[in-house]
């Protein structure tokens, strides 16, 4: 039986020191040979590595020779410290707690390497760099993206005030609100007119809007109309009103944007007629011109806001509709019937009634580019811009 001896505590100090030296200077060599060997196929320089080397050659604590553990904040913390996103935050040797945490090293992200701390334990995890690492490797790198709260995200990105412009006046709020002056002078002036041959002059579009009214409460049926119609509005206004304010300033800004868009439009229209049908004709109004300058007006804004109500908001939708739904076809081809079919019955409209215009090619397929034009100015612009510019547009003809 083999006898045991002991050593003295200053003796074997002195060993386990010799140990740790041979094997940290083997550590060094292998590791130089490794970086000699693969340092210049990854792109890395062996200086980056002189740290490391130095780390694996003299062992020591292991919470300094991991430099810093990424911690992950709950979402219900950062939530609470007002941070809408998720952030990392560094606790270095001395258990400090650093706020921003510094982007990986190249060697880093070409090792795939990630440290997490889970339940006190130390998880080290190598990606393979030859597959199966893309998902840990994006969400490594998304991280980092995170730790910046108040920039948005690329796609979201505002394009300034006339991106927020763009966006807002589209909402009923506004959409709504910067219509209601087309109906209420278009009412006023309607109601002093004088009755004509064929009874009280109203725009065509009205009168559609108005029959079921009148069929189902005679006289009053037009005043049910009106009535259903504010209702509605206000109805709309008020629901969106809970989402923001009113800024009075931008309904002077949607009245020249109409404006401009009127006189665009009588030009792209024109043109694109031209170049269809090779000549240029001038636009017969009928017996629209031998009427006075207020029933005119009155038309003219009726036009712009019954019209639209009636063509864009109605008709088109309920073609879009058949198309989904009746055909099967997709929300692309679904609407580009929807906008060719109702701009073919919007200009055809034109021809119907004793005040129609005198039957024309040139007049129909002007008409029929022009209910296209306000088909894409609604479904990009909203009720408000659209019905203010065929509003406007037809005041520009019936004035000019």
């Amino acid at each position: 039986m083999a006898r045991r001896s002991r050593i003295p505590a200053g003796v074997a100090h002195l060993i386990i020191r010799g140990i740790e030296g041979q094997v940290g200077g083997v550590g060094r060599e292998v590791l130089g040979d490794l970086l000699a060997t693969h340092g210049h196929r990854d792109g890395l320089a062996r200086a980056e590595h002189a740290d490391l080397a130095d780390r694996v050659a003299a062992p020591g604590n292991v919470h300094r020779q991991l430099a810093a553990i990424h911690h992950a904040v709950p979402p219900q913390r950062a939530q609470a410290d007002g941070d809408p996103l998720p952030r990392r935050r560094l606790v270095s040797a001395d258990r400090a707690v650093h706020e921003q945490a510094p982007r990986p090293r190249p060697r880093d992200e070409a090792l795939g390497a990630g440290i997490e701390v889970r339940g006190g334990r130390i998880v080290r995890g190598l990606q393979d760099e030859r597959g199966g690492g893309g998902g840990d490797e994006r969400e490594h790198r998304a991280s980092y993206a995170s730790e910046a709260p108040n920039v948005p995200a690329p796609g979201r990105l505002d394009s300034g005030a006339m991106g927020a412009y763009w966006r807002i006046t589209r909402e009923p709020r506004y959409s709504l609100l910067f219509a209601l002056p087309l109906l209420v002078f278009y009412e006023l002036l309607a109601t002093v007119q004088p009755v004509g041959p064929h009874g009280s002059l109203r725009s065509g579009a009205d009168a559609i809007l108005e029959g079921p009214f009148i069929a189902l409460a005679g006289s009053r049926g037009p005043l049910l109309f009106l009535a259903c119609l504010t209702g509605v509005g206000v109805w709309l206004v008020a629901r969106d009103l809970r989402r923001g304010r009113v800024d009075p300033k931008l309904f002077g800004a949607m009245l020249l944007e109409s404006a401009a868009l009127a006189l665009l439009a009588g030009v792209v229209v024109s043109a694109a007629t031209v170049h269809l049908l090779g000549r240029a004709t001038p636009l017969l109004i009928g017996q629209m011109g031998t009427l006075g300058g207020s029933t005119r007006l009155m038309l003219a804004l009726g036009a712009g806001l019954y019209e639209e109500l009636l063509f864009r908001v109605l008709l088109v939708g309920a073609l879009a509709w058949v198309g989904r739904r009746l055909f099967g076809w997709q929300e692309v081809p679904a609407g580009v019937f929807a906008v060719v079919l109702g701009a073919a019955i919007f200009s055809a409209f034109h021809y119907i009634g004793p005040y129609a215009d005198p039957w024309a090619l040139y007049s129909f397929v002007y008409r029929l580019l022009a209910g296209v034009f306000f088909s894409a100015l609604y479904l990009t612009r909203g009720f408000g811009v659209t019905a203010w510019t065929h509003a406007l547009y037809d005041v520009f003809v019936l004035f000019g």
